[in-house]
């Protein structure tokens, strides 16, 4: 896989991310300001790619706990890069594991925070990209959007906080789906 180094935030990040695929974009950086956290809680990321919203996480969060669940093998060793290159792998982990499959990977209500950009567009509803890592960033190859709320859902400790970013077209499905899972 071709991949970039780009600078995000003036220089404060450096990121590793596909040169096709997923990438930063304005949303990851809106979500990762958007979440309210405190002291050593701990957040994760769900769908975390190379790691940029994670990353963005620990620089606003210092004494937080932060970790990423990635499908994609290869995303999740960029991920490690770039916390690595960017001197946050103390704080900030990723793991590879299939959401689906959370409660095989985690227990029940271990984090105060879960964050999520989840595929905005559904497989049965658009046309997906070739390329396997935008596919399932873009297009919810690897799971559904019901999917990604049970998770966050499984997840969430009590009290809890979940932040998303979404497309305004699905929305009325999103909040059904929250509503369902009484989040």
């Amino acid at each position: 896989m071709k991949t970039t180094r780009d600078a995000i935030l003036y220089g404060e990040l450096v990121i590793e991310q596909p040169e096709e695929g997923p990438r930063v974009s304005v949303d990851s950086v809106l979500l990762a300001s958007f979440v309210k956290a405190r002291g050593r809680e701990r957040i994760i990321e769900i769908g975390s790619a190379h790691g940029a919203v994670s990353l963005l996480l620990a620089r606003r969060f210092p004494d937080a706990l932060i970790e990423g669940l990635e499908i994609q093998p290869e995303l999740v060793a960029m991920a490690e890069r770039n916390a690595v290159e960017n001197g946050l792998a103390e704080r900030v982990s990723f793991r590879e594991g299939d959401l689906r499959r959370v409660r095989e990977i985690y227990g029940a209500q271990t984090f105060a925070v879960v964050v999520v950009n989840p595929p905005y567009d559904e497989v049965s509803h658009s046309r997906p990209s070739p390329l396997e890592s935008e596919a399932a960033a873009r297009h919810g190859t690897h799971c559904t959007l019901e999917d990604v709320i049970r998770a966050s859902r499984y997840l969430l400790a009590n009290k809890g906080k979940l932040f998303i970013v979404f497309r305004a077209k699905r929305v009325a499905e999103l909040l059904c789906l929250l509503s369902r899972e009484r989040i």
